[in-house]
């Protein structure tokens, strides 16, 4: 029987105690380091073409466990597929490798996307012998690319309208009218180039909303 993430006890300091509060309330099947798509509420977050796969996470330290469950429930929460079980087995075995080599890595949130891509792809290397293909690349990166803003965001004292991520789902500091229409919507920045212009024009479109 696997572990259920919501009784692992939370060292206060550090990404540790952070990500406990992620697992608060979580489903039991998504509280877990266990993750089978013919469970109904696991196959629910599964893109449609996925045939019957298995994730375990117990392998990671406690608060990627953690982030991966809390991501699932919230895809589940927003009645999103979009997870590839497959592809998060390969990501698992990418992060055992850098925490492997990098002990201080202990959150999905220590490294930026570009690194663990590369990651990712030195996992796939070992396992075919050949580097991924830029499509099978791009579907892998998705999942943390939906994953890492929105952990940055809750792992984050920083203002709400420096985040390059605005949903409203995942930051209720964002303001809003009252029965938001568009609640459910959220707002990418981190396409913008260069950086500057990105900061001066989430900063002004924030004024406008204050």
């Amino acid at each position: 029987m696997p572990p259920d993430l919501r009784g692992v006890p939370a060292r206060p300091a550090g990404r540790d105690g952070a990500s406990a509060a992620l697992v608060v309330g979580l489903p039991a099947a998504f509280a877990t380091t266990l993750f089978d798509s013919s469970d109904p509420l696991v196959a629910e977050v599964c893109t449609t073409d996925s045939r019957r796969q298995v994730l375990r996470t117990d392998s990671l330290p406690v608060p990627m466990r953690r982030e991966i469950s809390w991501w699932m429930a919230a895809c589940h929460q927003d009645g999103e597929r979009v997870l590839h079980l497959k592809d998060w087995r390969r990501w698992v075995a990418a992060a055992v490798a850098v925490v492997r080599d990098r002990p201080e890595v202990e959150s999905f949130a220590d490294l930026t996307l570009s690194e663990w891509s590369a990651a990712w792809a030195r996992a796939f290397h070992a396992d075919h012998g050949r580097l991924p293909a830029a499509a099978t690349r791009r579907r892998a990166e998705s999942g943390l690319r939906g994953l890492l803003p929105r952990l940055a965001v809750r792992y984050s004292d920083a203002p709400w309208w420096t985040h390059d991520v605005w949903c409203p789902r995942f930051d209720p500091r964002i303001p809003r009218r009252p029965h938001e229409p568009l609640g459910e919507s959220s707002v990418r920045w981190d396409d913008i180039a260069p950086p500057w212009l990105r900061r001066r024009t989430s900063a002004t479109t924030s004024a406008t909303l204050t």
